[in-house]
């Protein structure tokens, strides 16, 4: 059984088996030998745990990508699972030493019984884990818990026994013996203190009489007498109370006097004291104020220098873009023709690849087919205008199979064709991102074929390829987490990574990768998760379009993030749901192109957004409908 870090059960590792088994019996999620395989209707075949584990988080086929569930997976071919079942295989417990090898069909009735399975030892203190065949030996001659035989324990516990027998009779007499004694003795002692008792009180009673008379009578005596020195002793105090009265008088009010003072005395030292305390506590509480207010000026200050600065690059990137524009065109409303390639349809229940490329022209606003231009089928790749070329970069092919190649066009020819460009991808992918910048592509995420014969798998890194000789390439960074199906656009020397699939999971997320200071940060999110949407940049905004939120549903929403504040908003929603469309903008037109609808369907329809007035409005429909094409403008002068 394969070791992972997974929480499910995986393939066979290939160094169990007799032979080297061909990579067509091997899953592509684990990579390892096909373990109760199953496959979807084109007759893919994965792992049954790997797909079930898989299919919790997707409903496509990795390899083929069409609609699958569990409930539409179906066991693999007989001929598969007999080949697979034929295969002769290590027992699970040949590291403890089984030599062992089985077929695989009887591979889980030898495990059950295998005698190098590991148990734990049943002697009290010892946890040691040891084969099942030798348990019995371990437990009763090497364990240090052990229990020990002596020759001579039946003899020494008959003795022990008979000892203990006699002591508990003896016991048992004694005790009877000396419940009796204490009986009787218990007996005699209450009749003799009965007796004593009796004649106590007789006695006690009489000299009682005697002494409550006696006393009554000094008790009368001495009340006659203290009756007597009351009355002197009243007499006295009626003499003198006059005088007492006013020497009482005079000695309190001197004490009250005296207390007065004292108190007063003790109420300043407290109020000095308060004050005091009162007045340090009131100091820290200023300073604090003091230093709260410094560092809310200070955000204050830096919010409007922020501000201000986003406010003068924005000015100049729109003087930059108002200057170029005037030089390149004659008119400020002339507006660039588009070139829309590849992408995929439905025909039937299939999903198929569109060899076709159009343009669109803004003179007489018409879609056009480039007879000359067929090509070669790619679904999920991404392109760029490079020295008047459109270039296609990676994506599935026309077989399904991940590619690396590029692809470049002249579409300042009409009468041109598609020719190979002057060098690859670093990678086979699909569903990434590139961005051209003099001279250098820089590529992110997307799914990649690592090596040849293995599955494609969630790429965290980011390339530069050289498109001039020597055309070498290298990986500048990695992403904090892998992504796919998610937006780039490049602003100011830095890269900005937007939205997408972010590990397992549609996210919000925005990661701002600087290729002057080679660094990663996390930027504040979109305003919600998204995956499969166009981004287009205008000025310091990346237009976010369409795409699909985490639940799945498509979108027509529209967000404007701005790169240098983080800040977003909403713009006017699409006349259409839309994911897995392309866009590109054109002066200060954005154009969105195909994707699929809320009804799953291909679309051909084509809406622009006029980012002056706010509006969207219908285009032509193109000649083919497309989901995950890939477009780019060229200037008609």
């Amino acid at each position: 059984m394969a070791c992972s870090k997974y929480d499910y059960e995986l393939g066979y590792e290939d160094n169990r088996f007799e032979i080297v088994v061909s990579q067509r019996f091997h899953c592509p999620i684990c990579f390892l030998v096909l373990k109760d395989p199953v496959m979807c209707k084109n007759e893919h075949y994965y792992c049954s745990s790997c797909m079930k584990k898989h299919l919790e988080n997707s409903s496509f086929c990795p390899t083929c990508l069409e609609h699958l569930s569990v409930d539409t997976l179906r066991p693999a071919s007989r001929i598969v699972n007999d080949y697979i079942s034929e295969l002769n295989i290590h027992c699970d417990f040949y590291p403890r030493g089984c030599p062992e090898m089985v077929q695989v069909e009887n591979l889980k009735r030898h495990v059950a019984s295998c005698g190098f399975s590991p148990v734990q030892c049943s002697n009290d203190g010892c946890n040691v884990l040891v084969n099942a065949s030798d348990k019995l030996h371990h437990e009763t001659e090497v364990c240090d818990f052990r229990n020990l035989k002596c020759h001579d324990c039946g003899q020494v516990k008959n003795e022990v026994k008979e000892m203990k027998d006699q002591i508990k009779n003896e016991m048992k007499g004694m005790k009877e013996e000396m419940k009796n004694e204490i009986k009787g003795e218990v007996k005699g002692m209450k009749d003799e203190i009965k007796n004593e008792m009796e004649i106590m009180n007789e006695g006690m009673k009489n000299e009682i009489k005697d002494e409550m008379k006696g006393m009554k009578n000094e008790i009368k005596d001495e009340m006659k007498g203290m009756k007597e020195g009351m009355k002197e002793m009243i007499d006295q105090v009626l003499v003198h109370q006059d005088q007492m009265q006013d020497k009482i008088s005079k000695e309190v009010k001197e004490e009250v006097k005296n207390q007065m003072k004292n108190e007063m005395k003790g109420m300043k030292e407290e109020i000095k004291n308060e004050m005091k305390g009162m007045k340090e506590e009131m100091k820290n509480e200023m300073k604090g104020m003091k230093e709260e207010m410094k560092g809310e000026m200070k955000e204050i200050v830096m919010n409007v220098v922020r501000d201000v600065m986003a406010g003068i690059i924005s000015l100049e990137v729109e003087m930059k873009n108002s200057n170029q524009s005037s030089q390149a065109t004659c008119s400020s409303d002339a507006k660039e023709n588009i070139f829309v390639v590849g992408g995929a349809h439905k025909q039937g229940v299939k999903k198929v690849k569109n060899k076709s490329t159009e343009c669109f022209n803004w003179a007489d606003q018409t879609w056009t087919l480039l007879d000359s231009a067929v090509f070669e089928g790619r679904a999920n790749a991404c392109s760029f205008l490079y020295q008047g070329q459109m270039v296609v970069a990676g994506g599935y092919d026309n077989r399904g199979n991940l590619t690396n190649t590029m692809k470049c066009l002249n579409i300042a020819d009409p009468a041109t064709t598609w020719k190979d460009f002057a060098v690859n991808l670093p990678v086979k992918c699909s569903r990434h991102k590139v961005v051209n910048h003099n001279d250098q592509l820089f590529i992110s995420g997307g799914y990649i074929q690592p090596s040849a014969g293995r599955p494609s798998k969630l790429s965290d890194a980011v390339y530069e390829v050289q498109l001039v000789p020597p055309y070498s390439n290298k990986i500048l960074t990695r992403l904090p987490q892998p992504r796919s199906s998610h937006g780039m656009e490049m602003f100011d020397q830095k890269l900005f990574i937007l939205g997408g699939i972010e590990g397992k999971k549609t996210t919000a997320s925005v990661v701002q990768y600087d290729l002057i200071k080679n660094e990663c940060k996390e930027m504040p999110p979109l305003p919600y998760a998204v995956r499969e949407m166009a981004t287009v940049l205008w000025r310091n905004n990346v237009l976010v379009i369409g795409g699909e939120d985490h639940r799945y549903e498509r979108l027509n929403k529209v967000a404007m993030y701005d790169v240098i504040t983080g800040h977003s908003q909403m713009l006017p929603c699409m006349k259409k749901k839309r994911s897995g469309c392309t866009a590109v903008l054109t002066g200060n037109v954005v154009v969105v192109m195909g994707g699929w609808n809320d009804n799953s369907e291909c679309l051909k329809s084509v809406e622009c957004f006029d980012l002056e007035r706010q509006v969207w409005q219908d285009l032509p429909d193109m000649l083919e409908s497309r989901v995950h094409s890939t477009a780019v403008v060229k200037s008609n002068h």
